[in-house]
């Protein structure tokens, strides 16, 4: 473990799925929050592809704040995509992609 995480509470494989499942639920709506979280999934999937603006974590609830916190950290920490957290991940995550790809660096980018 990092000298910057040891402070931190441990987060686990369950904790990212949960953190994953809370913003994906949002980020497929059309609602205040939909963009930060697609954003930051989509991210953490492909930061090539996809900015995220970090200003965009003020709009969210507490909930959704601490949800996104989780998926960063894990991202880091765990080296994982945040797809593979989810059944038929990688489907849902093109479909979150193709979505939102006007917002992406690179429109219409994959890799």
């Amino acid at each position: 473990m990092s000298n910057a995480t040891h402070l931190l509470p441990e987060l686990t494989t369950q904790h990212y799925a949960d953190a994953v499942d809370s913003l994906m639920k949002i980020a497929v709506k059309d609602c205040g929050g939909s963009k930060a979280c697609a954003m930051l999934l989509l991210n953490a999937y492909n930061s090539y592809a996809f900015n995220f603006d970090i200003t965009d974590l003020c709009g969210l609830d507490d909930k959704l704040y601490s949800a996104a916190l989780v998926v960063i950290r894990c991202r880091k920490e765990m080296c994982r995509e945040p797809h593979e957290f989810m059944d038929n991940g990688g489907k849902i995550f093109e479909d979150l992609w193709d979505q939102w790809k006007r917002h992406s660096k690179k429109k219409g980018a994959r890799s």
